[in-house]
């Protein structure tokens, strides 16, 4: 299965230096790539329709937002851009969650310690540069939505919701309850 389709392939010819990102190709098919920027920061934009298999696994319907930022360090500016870039395409992509990837080689952590007990209208799920120039297998990429998608407890006191948005989808569980 390709993991291009529609402007993508002349967008990676036109931009070699982010050929790591094909390695999220055994998961997704790109179906659209870009640039955008704010006032300080340029990014790197992709509209990613997952593959068969992990659409059912993780609920992924439709397409997800993937936002490179190519900085040594992430910033909360990146997380703000990235839901901002996904209200302007809330029509196609995953009303919750995104991909973020940066330069920054602790990128878990820090976005873990700039979003910890912030209920955010929208989640990234984090990837490094490094992480991905090490032609990582489909199943390393699996277990990382694994962790951010499922591995978030909906029900847990410790972080209760203060708005509905992780129970997009899942109005048949509630009726069932």
């Amino acid at each position: 299965m390709s993991w291009m389709q529609g402007n993508t392939q002349n967008y990676f010819s036109n931009n070699q230096d982010e050929n790591f990102l094909k390695y999220l190709g055994d998961v997704f098919q790109f179906s659209l790539a870009g640039r955008t920027g704010t006032n300080n920061s340029k990014y790197s934009y992709f509209l990613l329709k997952p593959h068969p298999r992990p659409g059912q696994r993780f609920g992924l319907s439709g397409e997800i937002l993937a936002l490179y930022a190519p900085y040594a360090e992430i910033q909360a500016r990146s997380i703000i851009d990235a839901q901002e870039l996904q209200q302007t395409f809330k029509e196609r992509v995953h009303p919750v969650w995104n991909i973020l990837i940066t330069d920054d080689p602790n990128t878990r952590e820090n976005l873990d310690r700039l979003t910890a007990g912030k209920d955010l209208e929208t989640y990234s799920i984090p990837f490094s540069r490094s992480e991905l120039e090490a032609k990582p297998q489909a199943e390393f990429i699996y277990e990382r939505l694994e962790q951010y998608i499922k591995g978030r407890d909906l029900f847990a006191f410790q972080s209760a919701l203060q708005s509905d948005t992780f129970f997009f989808g899942r109005k048949g569980i509630v009726d069932r309850l």
